[in-house]
């Protein structure tokens, strides 16, 4: 008989256990990993609920930026609990760099940021969208208008234009008397205007684009409680035409091709009922009468808005000191200029920027200051004014945009009975004005409480919006007293047109600032997602209706939006 084979019989026996070996391995790898899993699943909760909510506005820190294959820099995202969202960039500011601040959904920009966290001023910094408009200056606003519209001839060119204006230009009696006859101001400050800064403005970017042009100033007889308006004629194939763009009208001739002027409506009146100026501020009035002689008067002049910077002003460009940062509030509120006594805000939208600039800046310390005499640094205290002496700070702040309020907070200390410090603020620009005193010290005193200028302002705007002020500081010490400055803070409030802030719908942004500029800029986008009722259609047709001798347009669409049953959209 043969011997049975042990080393056989082991294998055999191994074999057996070898399902019950592998199932008891799997069970403590799954125990283990259930274990393992809780843990960190418990350790995410509680990290959750350790971690502070993210507040509208974000303590200031440096976002970290990363350079896409295609050149253009990616931001730091933050999702808050009130639907914004929040992009943050830390950006060279050499090479124009430009930033990817494209979103999945439609969004408008809320609030917009920049920081200048450098040790040197970043002057000239300007946002460009790829594909979008630029509004640097009054010759860069016309031609982002032949740029976007591609005019044939003088006649699309007049018209271009004309619409250009009205699209971005809300109409509004306006509050800003004589500053907004000015290009890049309308467009960039103030984003409204009355009849006159309508039809001064088509002027000068018709003239611009070498086309002649005309006001046309219609006002009522003494006694009679009517309408004054404005319009602007323009030359073109051999005639002139008239154009309303405060009330997005022209009077169209009976052939519906050719625009009327001045003097055709004058010789057949009854062409003015073939169409007429919109908006409710028109709509108590029969514009059919303006060529009625005895209840109307014509007056024609030639005047323009400006194109360059007025006499004694400088080229508007937006300059951060180190540690300066400028905010952009879609939302103005009551940041808005007034000097014709209207003290009800815009009816239309406007926006506000908020500068805010301290000193000593980061890294900078006082190297900002425009004057400095007798007062002299000292580490980690400030500006100090040693026993006796007599000496002066001057800190001026300006803004490419004209300046509502303002709130100015300094800290000082004097001490010794025989110093004497004198705070002053004094309005730049025209007319000029004496510096103002705003707070008398003596003594061994201290003054840390916030000043708001807001009254001030007021009274400055009147004729002309301020667009800078300075801060003064006098000082006289005696034997044994000093005056110390330790810090100087002002918040600017200025109002802006909500047209300038730039669209989330341009992407990318090109960053650009002065050729020898130099270090980061810190950018922070708060956006929220457009309404519903705001998303354009994109299903959209045209009809053409004819109706006995009359024909128009009628337009229907639909959204791409689902809609509640019974919901449409018609014009």
């Amino acid at each position: 008989m043969e011997k049975p084979n042990k080393t056989l019989r082991s294998k055999s026996g191994f074999t057996r256990g070898l399902p019950l070996l592998l199932l008891l391995i799997l069970g403590f790898v799954v125990l283990s990993g259930l274990v393992f899993t809780s843990g960190l699943l418990l350790k995410s909760r509680r990290g959750v609920e350790s971690e502070p909510l993210d507040s509208k506005i974000r303590t200031p820190h440096k976002p970290t930026s990363e350079k896409t294959a295609e050149g253009m820099y990616s931001p730091e995202v933050a999702q808050n609990d009130d639907s914004s969202m929040s992009q943050s960039f830390l950006i060279p500011v050499e090479g124009s760099p430009t930033l990817n601040i494209g979103t999945e959904d439609r969004r408008f920009v809320s609030r917009l940021t920049l920081r200048n966290p450098a040790e040197r001023a970043l002057r000239n910094i300007r946002i460009l969208e790829s594909g979008g408009s630029d509004w640097s200056s009054a010759k860069s606003i016309l031609q982002s208008i032949l740029k976007e519209r591609d005019p044939a001839n003088d006649r699309e060119k007049a018209l271009c234009i004309f619409d250009y204006v009205h699209d971005h230009i809300e109409r509004e009696a306006y509050r800003s008397r004589w500053d907004c006859f000015d290009v890049w101001k309308t467009f960039n400050c103030y984003g409204m205007g009355h009849c006159e800064v309508h039809s001064r403005t088509i002027a000068a970017l018709w003239e611009m684009a070498g086309l002649a042009s005309g006001q046309a100033n219609v006002g009522f007889k003494p006694g009679l409680d009517l309408l004054n308006h404005t319009m602007a004629e323009v030359f073109y194939e051999g005639d002139w035409h008239l154009f309303d763009s405060h009330g997005a009208n022209f009077f169209i001739g009976t052939d519906n091709k050719r625009i009327l002027g001045w003097k055709d409506l004058w010789k057949s009146p009854d062409l003015i009922k073939r169409s007429g100026p919109v908006g409710d501020l028109y709509a108590p009035y029969d514009h059919s009468l303006w060529m009625d002689p005895e209840k109307y008067d014509w007056t024609f002049d030639h005047k323009t808005a400006r194109t360059e910077p007025w006499k004694g002003e400088v080229f508007p460009e937006l300059t951060l000191r180190p540690g300066e940062s400028v905010t952009y509030e879609r939302e103005g509120g009551l940041t808005f200029i007034n000097n014709i006594n209207d003290f009800a805000p815009p009816r239309v939208p406007h926006s506000r920027a908020i500068f805010r600039t301290g000193m000593p800046a980061p890294g900078g310390g006082w190297t900002e200051v425009d004057r400095l005499e007798g007062f002299e640094e000292v580490n980690g205290e400030g500006l100090r004014l040693e026993s006796g002496e007599s000496g002066s700070v001057r800190f001026d702040v300006r803004s490419p945009f004209p300046i509502v309020s303002a709130t100015l907070e300094a800290n000082l200390t004097l001490e010794g009975d025989s110093s004497i410090a004198v705070l002053k603020v004094q309005p730049l620009g025209h007319p000029e004005r004496d510096a103002e005193v705003i707070q008398n010290l003596q003594g061994s005193k201290s003054l840390e409480t916030p000043i708001v200028l807001g009254a001030r302002f007021e009274e400055w705007n009147d004729p002309f919006a301020r667009y800078g002020y300075s801060v003064i500081l006098e000082a006289t010490t005696q034997a044994g007293s000093s005056v110390t400055l330790h810090n100087l803070r002002t918040e600017t409030a200025c109002q802006v047109a909500t047209c300038m802030l730039p669209s989330l719908d341009h992407s990318p942004w090109v960053i650009s600032s002065s050729p020898d500029a130099s270090g980061d800029l810190d950018i922070e986008i708060v956006s929220v997602p457009y309404p519903r009722a705001l998303i354009p259609p994109t299903n959209l047709a045209a009809n053409r209706i004819t109706s006995g001798t009359e024909t128009w347009i009628e337009l229907n669409w639909s959204s791409s939006i689902g809609e509640e049953p019974g919901l449409e959209y018609e014009v």
